[in-house]
């Protein structure tokens, strides 16, 4: 089930983190070598750390995902291959990539200590950096266990003396059909201006620390990058608009989170402006 709009539809909190966006890679710079991200054989899914890294993977390919469905960057960039025996495509820029996969990485280091309510892909605009389209992925159902115990077995809650835990096939058929209603969904969404680029952002719990130092890669939300015309902090990450799509609810034992994408109201105007 999809949040109410009241509920998504708001300036970012003190809880709202993002990184960076990337550079835009050059096309001369791309190889073809594509920089799979890693399908790692489990046979079953019963620990914290089988369902970050299951989610970890599934991450990485929803990103190329959406970056390819959205012309985020031009179809050249990206190769054929295959995840969860669908086919898909994935950036073969090796800059790219290697941004793609360090943002997983501090995401899945939040989700580890349990801090992390909603991760987002959030399309940006070209220039004012107005936040175009939320992908989103609501984690905050996902296990707080303590460190010492991330890797062992979930007990069952119907037999205690019994281990509890999904299938790897059973994970991977609902995570083959959520990849499918992002393309189909991404397929059906308005017109983006040329140009837009894109950040990752994570919405923390109310009570979870702050991901920040010297070594963090995270952002606060209204620290956002200053418009090039304006000379101004551009809107915060959260969108600010009038629809929302579902994708999917995937729920496969303890592994359970919820997808939907948000459009902003200013897209159109994005689109206006952005042509000559």
């Amino acid at each position: 089930m999809s949040p109410e709009p009241e509920d998504y539809y708001q300036q970012a909190s003190d809880n709202d983190y993002e990184l960076p966006p990337p550079e835009r890679p050059q096309p001369e710079e791309a190889n073809g070598r594509p920089c799979r991200p890693s399908w790692a054989e489990r046979p079953v899914v019963s620990t914290l750390a089988n369902i970050i890294s299951t989610f970890a993977d599934f991450l990485t390919v929803a990103i190329h995902t959406i970056l390819y469905e959205r012309q985020i960057y031009s179809p050249d960039l990206f190769i054929s291959t295959r995840a969860y025996n669908h086919p898909v495509r994935q950036a073969r820029h090796p800059a790219l990539c290697k941004w793609i996969q360090d943002a997983v990485e501090a995401c899945s280091a939040q989700i580890t200590e349990g801090k992390v309510s909603r991760i987002s892909l959030v399309v940006l605009s070209p220039n004012e950096f107005e936040p175009l389209e939320r992908f989103v992925w609501d984690v905050s159902s996902f296990p707080i266990v303590p460190t010492t115990e991330q890797h062992t077995p979930f007990q069952s809650h119907e037999d205690p003396t019994s281990l509890s835990g999904t299938t790897l096939a059973d994970v991977e058929e609902q995570l083959r059909a959520s990849l499918g209603k992002i393309s189909l969904a991404s397929a059906k969404l308005s017109k983006l201006p040329q140009e837009c680029t894109f950040t990752i952002s994570i919405e923390l719990k109310g009570d979870a620390p702050a991901p920040v130092g010297h070594t963090s890669p995270w952002v606060p939300s209204e620290e956002r990058p200053v418009s090039k015309k304006t000379g101004e902090k551009s809107p915060l990450v959260r969108t600010s608009g009038s629809k929302t799509t579902p994708i999917r609810t995937v729920e496969a034992g303890a592994l359970f989170m919820e997808m939907w994408i948000e459009e902003s109201k200013f897209k159109e105007k994005a689109v206006s402006s952005s042509k000559p």
